[in-house]
């Protein structure tokens, strides 16, 4: 869509699951994001590194 509208970089914002996909854009295109304002309860995660549990003590 930037690249239609002949936008260069972009401030992306969003709330909830569009928070999310503002976090996820910016971590895919760094040089297309000029900046990021989400208020979301999820996070980018290494789903691979997070792959094993942890001792019940720490859950």
């Amino acid at each position: 869509m930037l690249d239609a509208l002949g936008i260069e970089k972009a401030i992306l914002a969003g709330y909830d699951w569009g928070g999310l996909a503002s976090c996820v854009a910016s971590a895919l295109w760094p040089d297309r994001v000029a900046g990021l304002v989400s208020y979301a309860g999820y996070d980018v995660i290494d789903v691979k590194r997070f792959g094993h549990a942890y001792q019940p003590s720490l859950e």
